[in-house]
């Protein structure tokens, strides 16, 4: 159970904000209930695992805004003005851990314990971490909570901004993705992620934030999650198209796992094959995907974005009301810079652009490197879209496993797939099948799942979401 003492002092307007990279103005009405600065949080008691937890967390240095009018809430954290505050936020402790928010001197701290989740390389991490979260064009300092041992990093959960859209015309909520959950080996099943968790919702909500939400929690957080007072409105549907050279390589893998003596040997052989065939997006050759669709002037291949073009064509197709990432310049050209993935885009043209289709691939030597995935697909036309999804079949060849997922696609882009062979992948949320899934969580306290609503629309109805994968960090 988690007690809390009395708030802080609140004290000092709040100002309009801007993040970097943003072309989105911050407008200056704050919520009339919220709008004061909070400085710091409340002096936490926890009890965890039989400790009792008492301390003071390290200030965030940071101003918030809310915004209002036609735009719902965003939440903003700027660190440039933290010689305002004065008091320290609250850590919650126990004679062996503390948990604080992120400061600069621990950064290689978290790199080198995303070893044990990002990637082995401490280059790659770096990159990510600059990308993900001093880089977010929503959020202009990182927000990451940490629990540490003696001084050093062993627990880290970290939140990045999103921008969600719903509406006609469109509402704009700005909100948190929770993500990057890892605990050192070292310190597992001791109960740190519900202390990061309880230490990180207490301090969000103070900080004006209303919902928290993940798109790519693996079983463990899934499970976990949910114990936390998550919902998840359902499953993302994926599926999967596969050649039957590839379909034959992972089915002998299969077999052999049932024969103790060949399996580790054969695991070894068939996945350093299966790798090995895996060509990377980047060696794809635009002309030889042409000439395998016949020579299709109307499609294109290239390993950049036309980040303009793109979020123009969004745009001119519109939207359907449901709750989706806004997807202007500024996203795109910040999304695409993922260091963990690599990208490559068919474009479909006419007399402008009518179509594409983002494919992505890992870059981590812990993820699946023979796994292709559609993260987005946009056409004007059934035309378009058809021919985008062969291209990508082409591109995909007999080396990849090319998935997407299908919970919040059309009648006509889910015939498509079904036309072309691919497959719902079975498995259920936190099961040993595990399914990417979206949880959704509010953080104002006691107010019950089916009044959690953005734009008039239920967070917790799988039906009112229009989700990509590119919205995730799956994708």
């Amino acid at each position: 159970m988690v007690q809390y003492r009395s708030s802080t002092e609140r004290y000092g307007d709040w100002h309009s904000l801007e993040a970097p990279n943003s072309r989105t103005t911050v407008c200056r009405k704050a919520h009339a209930g919220c709008a004061r600065l909070v400085p710091g949080l409340r002096i936490l008691g926890l009890r965890v695992l039989g400790f009792r937890t008492f301390s003071v967390y390290p200030t965030l240095g940071c101003f918030l805004q809310m915004q209002r009018s036609s735009d719902r809430s965003p939440f903003m954290v700027d660190s440039g003005r933290s010689g305002v505050l004065s008091k320290p936020l609250p850590q919650a402790t126990d004679s062996s851990y503390e948990v604080i928010a992120y400061q600069p001197e621990f950064k290689q701290q978290v790199l080198e314990l995303q070893t044990q989740l990002w990637s082995p390389s401490l280059e790659l991490n770096r990159a990510y971490f600059d990308w993900k979260y001093e880089r977010n064009p929503y959020l202009s300092t990182p927000l990451i909570y940490l629990a540490l041992h003696q001084g050093k990093v062993v627990g880290m959960r970290g939140f990045s901004g999103l921008r969600w859209e719903a509406g006609s015309p469109p509402q704009i909520l700005t909100g948190l993705y929770a993500d990057d959950m890892v605990i050192d080996r070292d310190h597992r099943k001791r109960g740190l992620m519900r202390l990061i968790m309880d230490a990180a919702f207490k301090d969000l909500a103070l900080l004006g934030c209303e919902y928290v939400f993940n798109l790519s929690a693996g079983p463990v957080t899934f499970v976990s999650s949910l114990s936390m007072g998550w919902q998840s409105p359902g499953s993302m549907q994926p599926m999967r198209w596969r050649s039957w050279r590839l379909a034959g390589s992972t089915g002998m893998h299969r077999i052999a796992t049932h024969f103790p003596a060949l399996s580790r040997r054969a695991g070894r052989v068939l996945t350093a094959k299966l790798r090995e065939d895996a060509r990377a997006l980047a060696a794809t050759d635009p002309i030889q995907v042409r000439s395998r669709l016949r020579n299709n002037s109307s499609i294109s291949f290239a390993v950049e974005p036309r980040v303009d073009d793109m979020s123009a064509l969004v745009n001119r197709i519109g939207s359907d009301g449901r709750i989706r990432h806004v997807r202007d310049h500024c996203y795109l050209g910040w999304r695409f810079q993922n260091p963990l993935s690599r990208y490559g885009f068919l474009f479909y043209q006419k007399e402008g652009l009518e179509g594409y289709l983002v494919l992505q691939e890992y870059t981590s030597e812990f993820a699946d490197r023979t796994a292709l995935n559609i993260v987005d697909w946009e056409g004007t036309s059934v035309q378009a879209l058809s021919q985008l999804l062969e291209a990508a079949r082409q591109a995909a060849g007999h080396r990849k496993l090319l998935i997407t997922w299908g919970a919040s696609f059309s009648k006509d882009k889910l015939e498509l797939l079904a036309k072309s062979g691919f497959q719902l992948i079975e498995g259920e949320p936190g099961t040993d099948c595990h399914q990417p899934a979206l949880l959704v969580r509010s953080l104002t306290q006691d107010l019950p799942a089916s009044e959690w609503q953005f734009a008039g629309r239920r967070l917790v109805d799988m039906a009112e979401w229009d989700l990509r994968m590119l919205y995730s960090m799956c994708g």
